[in-house]
């Protein structure tokens, strides 16, 4: 049954009844939006949840400045759980972001560079874990690492994220 078809019965007595007519259509419409808005609430409950951030692409980082690759890379840790802390842009003795969870401190370097990280990153990650009391450090990147900051890193236990696991953390986390 059509819509109109429900309220247009010329043979009825009530037909011309003004009044009560409008008061069934009001109903009838009223019936119809709260079955409607139950639609989609139940839409919106059942979808994933729609973020209100620009997604952000490795092409994004490359043209971001030091201070915000920083300010990103925490964002990128909060998303992972932990707890962060950008620290002072002088006197950070190497340690950019500190994320901690579960009682475990990761000091993290962050290089947003046009060219290769030397070892001299992965020194001052090492230099400033001791300064900060960290347990792990993270070099993160959006380029690759040299084959001496590899080296210096597998020695000290640094993790290095390049330009590749960066692209694969933006995607899984953004």
């Amino acid at each position: 049954m059509l819509f109109y078809e429900k309220f247009v019965e010329p043979n009825s007595i009530d037909y011309f009844n003004y009044p009560k007519r409008r008061a069934e259509i009001i109903n009838f419409i009223n019936e119809k939006k709260e079955t409607f808005d139950y639609q989609i609430f139940e839409e919106k409950i059942m979808k994933k949840p729609v973020s209100n951030e620009k997604s952000i692409t490795i092409v994004d980082v490359d043209l971001m400045s030091g201070d915000e690759f920083e300010q990103f890379v925490a964002n990128l840790f909060t998303k992972m759980g932990y707890a962060t802390k950008v620290t002072p842009h002088s006197r950070d003795f190497g340690v950019d972001v500190i994320a901690e969870r579960d009682g475990i401190k990761i000091g993290i370097q962050a290089k947003r560079y046009t060219n290769p990280v030397s070892n001299s990153a992965i020194q001052e990650i090492v230099a400033g874990m001791n300064y900060y009391h960290c347990q792990k450090g993270v070099a993160v990147s959006n380029q690759i690492f040299t084959k001496a900051a590899i080296e210096l890193a597998q020695v000290n236990s640094i993790q290095l994220w390049d330009r590749n696991i960066l692209i694969e953390k933006i995607s899984d986390l953004l």
